[in-house]
């Protein structure tokens, strides 16, 4: 997901001069690096009879996330409150189930849980095996 500063803005409910504060922010405490998490993208649009090309810079979901953490608005609020309970959610049970998408999507969401799990489980126990391999000493 990629969005630009006016677009977090409208997502946010704040004024795009936020935006800008909280991303030179981000950049600047090192919180994360703005060549790795923006890209200018190339917009075509029809502006009467003509075609104009414009260069927007847009922001990955990382920085999206961030920002959504520091800004002050009830949108921020309701943001901070949802990502805190899939992030509570998917501490206790270890994993996390977005519902409403597995409803929509329906067998082919469900299968594809399953096959992640299912390689999840195979590389724990790659990984368990290496383990006991490297600890176990060598017969003489």
């Amino acid at each position: 997901m990629w969005l630009t500063q006016a677009q977090m803005a409208e997502l946010f409910q704040v004024r795009p001069q936020n935006i800008t504060i909280h991303l030179k922010n981000i950049f600047r405490d090192g919180e994360l690096e703005e060549p790795a998490t923006c890209k200018d993208f190339l917009q075509v649009q029809q502006e009467g009879s003509r075609k104009v090309q414009r260069s927007r810079k847009m922001y990955n979901l990382d920085v999206i996330i961030s920002v959504g953490y520091r800004v002050n608005s009830r949108r921020g609020v309701r943001f901070r409150q949802w990502a805190s309970s899939v992030l509570k959610d998917h501490l206790l049970k270890g994993y996390s189930l977005n519902r409403q998408r597995l409803g929509e999507r329906g067998q082919e969401e469900a299968q594809a849980a399953l096959d992640l799990m299912s390689r999840t489980l195979v590389s724990a126990r790659s990984e368990a095996t290496a383990r006991t391999r490297f600890a176990l000493p060598l017969a003489k």
